[in-house]
């Protein structure tokens, strides 16, 4: 409501500044330091803001774009410079998933072999379906405010003989358990991504997009099952 609002409040009220030096040095701060101090910190919360919700608003209606415009090849590398890949599961056999290895944190290799679980079941309604690992090609935005969020994988489905529904699109985060809590804003903005708030732009088809829960193998598997399963009616 005013600068003394943003300055003493629940805005910059709540925040610290730590600066490290010398004992020496740190006797000698005078105002202009702290003030320095004081602009780089919000010169950081000013870059965040752009970072995160930029000119963007979140909007309902969503639009078709060619995939190879929004996917590129992209090959991703650990930190010692080895490919991240999970040697257990042979995942250049499997049609749905378009990569060499199955790559990533522990969570997104539990869901890559939970789908190659119940592949079988997907398959007995869907004519074709992907999933495909979103690394940093697209986002979506909140609702709300226009937060920014990008999910981990999209799954794309074809149905069977359904002259109605001729696609449906799923945007799919697996979670760590110590990050489950911390953003469970984006799972929220997930689930409401529904028949009811979203609608997909488009003359000749009929594209459902939907949002699903966390998955987490030992923690929430069951409940994305479930919804999962649902969503799709299988």
């Amino acid at each position: 409501e005013s600068i003394n609002d943003f300055l003493e409040k629940k805005y910059l009220g709540e925040s610290e500044i730590h600066i490290r030096a010398s004992k020496k040095r740190i006797l000698e701060i005078d105002d202009i330091d702290i003030f320095n101090a004081l602009k780089a910190y919000l010169v950081e919360i000013s870059d965040e803001i752009v970072r995160k919700f930029g000119d963007y608003r979140g909007t309902k209606l969503f639009y078709r774009q060619p995939f190879n415009k929004v996917f590129k090849d992209k090959t991703l590398l650990a930190k010692d410079g080895s490919l991240t890949g999970d040697s257990e599961l042979d995942v250049k056999q499997l049609d749905w998933y378009p990569y060499e290895e199955n790559f990533g944190t522990s969570e997104e290799k539990y869901l890559v072999r939970y789908i190659n679980d119940v592949a079988d079941r997907i398959k007995a309604k869907y004519e074709n379906f992907y999933l495909v690992r979103n690394e940093r090609f697209f986002k979506i935005y909140r609702f709300s405010d226009g937060k920014a969020f990008e999910p981990d994988y999209v799954m794309f489905l074809s149905e069977k003989d359904n002259p109605v529904i001729t696609a449906v699109q799923l945007f799919i985060e697996p979670k760590g358990e110590p990050y489950l809590a911390m953003d469970d804003w984006k799972e929220k903005f997930l689930l409401s991504i529904n028949d009811k708030n979203v609608k997909f732009e488009h003359k000749a088809l009929d594209i459902k997009v939907l949002g699903l829960p966390f998955f987490n193998e030992s923690i929430t598997k069951r409940n994305f099952e479930k919804d999962f399963f649902n969503k799709l009616c299988i």
